[in-house]
């Protein structure tokens, strides 16, 4: 059982014309946060991707504790 005051949720929605819709979902749990983004394109899902390790190196530089990133599709191309 977690201490609901310890839990936070966030998404963004963005859509910028080159990259198709992106949806961010943030959750915080304790001291970790995760992150899913899920996109409709496959090539923005491949940038994605390939920026996590990126990602976590500046949210580790900011203080913050990644755990899981995750990119998915995010509706049919």
């Amino acid at each position: 059982l977690q201490d609901a005051a310890d839990l936070a949720d966030t998404r963004i929605r963005l859509v910028p014309d080159a990259l198709g819709a992106i949806e961010v979902a943030v959750r915080r749990e304790g001291d970790m946060t995760h992150v899913h983004f899920a996109a409709e394109q496959a090539a923005t899902r491949a940038l994605l991707q390939d920026a996590a390790p990126r990602l976590a190196e500046a949210a580790e530089a900011r203080g913050l504790k990644l755990g899981q990133t995750m990119v998915g599709g995010g509706g049919p191309e």
